[in-house]
This record gives structure tokens, C-alpha cells and sequence, in this order.
């Protein structure tokens, strides 16, 4: 699930992601995907933006990290689904 804060903050302050990514010290593919949300940001990578944005030092590490385990519920959810069906199958019904 793409971190919009994190893309909000970016479009809003007319930053291109490969500028940011360099603020961060990383490349502009690992950024996008932090950003995309394929990678969790780090709490100093957030500190970092947090600085860069004039936000609360932690709000966007918070605010990943409420991401990641709402992706993590809902995944857990689909698995225990899944398991419900297969063993309605197996008792036929």
C-alpha cells in the first residue's frame, strides 16, 4: 500500500523523488519503493523526512508502521479465510 503521506509531503513541497532519495543517502528506485510502500522506511529515514517535510519527528514512521499492520491484519485475515474454506471442503460443506 503506497505511503501517501509520504507522496503528499513530496508533491506538495515540489520535491522530485530523486532529490529526496538523495537527502535520504539512498537511490531513487529504493525510495520509490518505500514510497510504494514494497519496503518499510526506517525510523532514521523517517526523522530524516520528518526534518525535510517541517513535520513531527515521528509522525511518518507512525504513520508506515500503522500501514504496515493494517497490510499485515488483512493478510492474516485472507490466510485464516482460506483456511475457514478448506476445512468447510473437507467437511463437505
Amino acid at each position: 500500500m503506497q505511503n501517501f503521506l509520504m507522496i503528499y509531503c513530496r508533491i506538495a513541497s515540489g520535491t522530485p523523488p530523486n532529490r529526496v532519495a538523495k537527502k535520504l543517502g539512498i537511490d531513487t528506485c529504493t525510495y520509490k519503493a518505500i514510497e510504494s510502500g514494497e519496503i518499510l522506511i526506517t525510523p532514521g529515514q523517517a526523522l530524516q523526512l520528518g526534518k525535510l517535510y517541517n513535520l513531527v519527528p515521528n509522525y511518518i514512521y507512525d504513520e508506515a508502521m500503522q500501514t504496515d499492520l493494517i497490510l499485515t491484519k488483512n493478510a492474516i485475515i485472507n490466510i485464516l479465510n482460506r483456511e475457514i474454506r478448506v476445512l468447510k471442503e473437507k467437511l463437505g460443506q
